[in-house]
């Protein structure tokens, strides 16, 4: 199916290659790549044109079929089913041909363009990055695997189904996971695909889909298909490895479950398909809660929209003349979105001095203070501040006029991009909300959060707050911030958020966190204990004008969403 995508896999052994399935970003430069084959594979036949007529074919093959993907704007990655073909052509085909170019001279000539070259190139981890991505997005947007098979994530339709192989890989994927949720549904499709588009024409075995379909269905409890399955593979292939015993297996429980043999292929229960989480951290029920918020299922509860407001901050004198707008998100705690914050030009800048310091973000346990890489933070990130370039200095400058905090004790900007399905876990931003000591003493806990919004995604990617039930939907040239700390100085257990995963477009985003030392006058404690702000900079002066229309996006002159 892609053996006509030769040299660029070759290129995968020699360069390093990490994670691209994190960034978005990075992706898009594949396309690029993808258009330089055909000229290296040329060269590289004139350097071996005694030993390779069968890779010139190849390659002729290749410049005639014209890949649909010399067409594509780099931009068409940011739909996840062409994000999959993209790492998926640049991962599969170099096998097919590895054993065509072993000499030395392919390999010194590999090395030098290698040497030449900054793309970072696929492999198979990122294959299962963006596979494990798409089952992410499946999940958390509740799409068909029918749908996503022909090629449809809600409406847009990209014209490229997938064959029976495309999906057997993804329920391979799934199932080494352990997985058999996914495995199940990925299975079955590829099993209905190879009797109604394919068959005999059909690239995958299909013992092997019957055998993963059925060892699936034991997994999840599903005995009696199971064996009715495995049936079907031993009809098929009565040599293929353990199928015998794995139906003595099945046969084997149902008796152990009191069915006779009698009954061993009749009165078929309905199929039980159920999802685990496999993770400690993660309970099924505050899973279930982000998942919904992403998708924007919540309850409105209309006294509390109700008292939302937008209007001008103009607390500072700069203000009076350039004043900002606010939008008021939440109550109890404060959460806000100023509007307008951040330039074009600034993040054009902030986009193109980060690109080149981008890697796969990590995660710090709360306990321990230690990094470690985690399948629940999926994207990657560079940190920058005002020596990276001139004009992250005048950015810092406007956040301390936006959140009235004192930014000498803030944290360098971190500038993100996430990948095919990229998401953060619910997670508090302060170490004290984790109960941990691991937290500087000389600059303190995190007081505050501040989130640029530098794209806006086409649908997804929303910021969440999983304990007050709260959505901020991501706007380019906004930024979202809420405060993690109560004026006391002791965590906010309600401030807990998570990143939803973006299902179309781009989400690129820059954060930095305000920490505690030198705010004793920007927000100092209250007379009471839980005092809460009714705006930013709240030191218990009158409320600002409300301005219900200031934002576009305003709605009912009530609230804004």
């Amino acid at each position: 199916m892609y053996s006509y995508l030769i040299y660029l896999f070759i290129l995968i052994k020699l360069i390093n290659s990490q994670d691209l399935f994190t960034s978005s970003a990075e992706l898009q430069q594949l396309v690029h790549v993808e258009k330089k084959i055909p000229k290296i594979i040329e060269n590289y036949i004139l350097l071996e044109n005694k030993r390779l007529d069968n890779l010139k074919s190849i390659a002729n093959k290749y410049l005639k079929e014209k890949s649909e993907l010399f067409e594509l704007e780099p931009k068409s990655v940011l739909n996840p089913l062409i994000a999959l073909r993209v790492i998926k052509k640049l991962t599969k085909t170099w096998k097919e041909i590895k054993k065509e170019i072993q000499s030395d001279l392919a390999e010194n000539y590999l090395k030098n363009i290698s040497n030449q070259r900054e793309t970072r190139f696929p492999n198979e981890a990122d294959l299962n990055g963006a596979i494990q991505g798409l089952l992410r997005l499946q999940d958390t947007y509740k799409l068909k695997t029918n749908d996503l098979a022909n090629g449809i994530v809600e409406d847009i339709n990209i014209n490229k189904q997938m064959d029976a192989k495309d999906c057997y890989e993804i329920g391979l994927a799934a199932y080494n996971e352990e997985d058999y949720y996914h495995s199940i549904l990925w299975m079955e499709e590829a099993n209905e695909r190879y009797y109604l588009l394919e068959k005999e024409s059909s690239e995958i075995n299909k013992s092997d889909i019957l055998n993963i379909l059925s060892i699936s269905l034991y997994k999840q409890g599903n005995l009696k298909r199971a064996l009715i399955i495995n049936d079907k593979l031993i009809e098929l292939d009565p040599l293929y490895p353990n199928a015998t015993n794995n139906s003595k297996l099945y046969e084997q429980e149902l008796l152990a479950n009191g069915v006779v043999e009698e009954d061993f292929r009749i009165n078929i229960p309905p199929l039980n398909n159920y999802r685990s989480l496999n993770d400690s951290y993660i309970d099924s029920v505050d899973y279930q809660v982000f998942e919904e918020l992403c998708r924007g299922e919540k309850e409105i509860n209309i006294t509390q929209i109700s008292k939302l407001y937008c209007y001008y901050k103009m607390d500072r004198p700069f203000l009076r003349l350039a004043p900002i707008k606010v939008e008021i998100i939440r109550f109890e705690p404060l959460a806000v979105i100023f509007r307008n914050v951040v330039f074009d030009e600034e993040i054009e800048i902030m986009q193109n001095v980060s690109l080149p310091k981008l890697n796969r973000s990590s995660f710090q346990d709360p306990i321990t203070g230690d990094s470690y890489l985690s399948k629940y933070r999926i994207s990657k990130n560079a940190w920058i501040n005002i020596k990276t370039h001139p004009i992250i200095k005048q950015i810092v400058k406007r956040l301390k006029l936006m959140t009235n905090l004192n930014m000498k004790s803030a944290e360098p900007l971190q500038v993100a991009n996430y990948g095919i399905g990229g998401y953060t876990k619910p997670h508090f931003d302060s170490f004290k909300s984790w109960k941990s000591s691991n937290f500087t003493l000389e600059i303190g806990d995190r007081i505050a959060t501040l989130l640029f919004y530098l794209t806006t995604p086409e649908k997804g990617g929303y910021t969440v707050f999983t304990d007050i039930k709260t959505i901020a939907k991501p706007s380019k040239n906004d930024a979202l911030f809420w405060y993690n700390l109560w004026r006391s100085g002791d965590g906010d257990l309600r401030a807990r958020h998570a990143a939803c995963p973006v299902l179309l477009g781009e989400k690129w985003f820059t954060t930095t966190w305000m920490h505690e030392k030198g705010q004793e006058f920007f927000r100092p404690c209250g007379l009471v204990p839980l005092i809460q702000e009714r705006y930013v900079g709240d030191l218990g002066g009158p409320e600002p004008k409300k301005y219900p229309n200031i934002s576009p996006y305003c709605k009912e002159k009530l609230y804004c969403e």
